[in-house]
């Protein structure tokens, strides 16, 4: 997507992955979008790997990334994925030898854990609530339609915040956007739930 405001615009970093794009935004300390492409035949043998933490991104200056720490004394907002790291798995694909499979669904493990595309989300009623359901919705979508194009990011409506968290100053999004693009019925959903 593009960024209307030319000073956020100069600010923002462009990340482009293996698996996913984003628009990394230095001074709030996460992205303001992260796009993925999903595909039905990559994740419907998806592979079961343990939820991965948050590790730094080598790409950044650790200045410019927030911290787990940042996290540690909320008591209510943890540091979260609103991308399924699954989401990344790629299958396998028959000019890869097995070496060539694992290294890459390792790679794209990894980025999927980079704390470049982490946010401060209320865990229990929004991130393992209704931002879980949204996702079963998405993969039931995909199933049927075979391949979406997801963009999601926080929203800081009317230029609030719920406040701010750790020594990094990070602001709390009121709200989190989710855009689901289906290409072959050349439409979208967009959803906006509250943090």
């Amino acid at each position: 997507p593009d960024i209307k405001d030319q000073t956020v615009s100069d600010r923002v970093l462009r990340l482009c992955r293996e698996s996913y794009a984003a628009h990394y935004d230095p001074m709030l300390k996460m992205p303001l979008s992260v796009t993925v492409n999903l595909k039905w035949k990559n994740l419907k043998d998806r592979a079961e790997m343990p939820p991965p933490s948050p590790i730094q991104d080598p790409d950044f200056p650790i200045k410019e990334l927030p911290h787990p720490n940042d996290y540690m004394t909320t008591g209510y907002y943890t540091q979260g994925f609103l991308t399924d790291y699954k989401d990344f798995f790629k299958n396998s694909n028959p000019r890869w030898t097995d070496k060539v499979y694992v290294r890459k669904n390792q790679q794209t493990y990894q980025q999927g854990s980079f704390s470049s595309i982490t946010f401060p989300v209320v865990k229990y009623n929004f991130l393992e609530g209704i931002w879980e359901d949204l996702n079963k919705k998405t993969y039931k979508d995909l199933e049927k339609f075979k391949r979406l194009t997801i963009v999601m990011g926080p929203v800081f409506y009317k230029g609030q915040t719920l406040g701010i968290v750790g020594e990094n100053k990070i602001p709390v999004p009121t709200h989190y956007y989710k855009i689901v693009y289906n290409e072959s019925k050349r439409g979208a959903s967009v959803y906006v739930f509250p943090n």
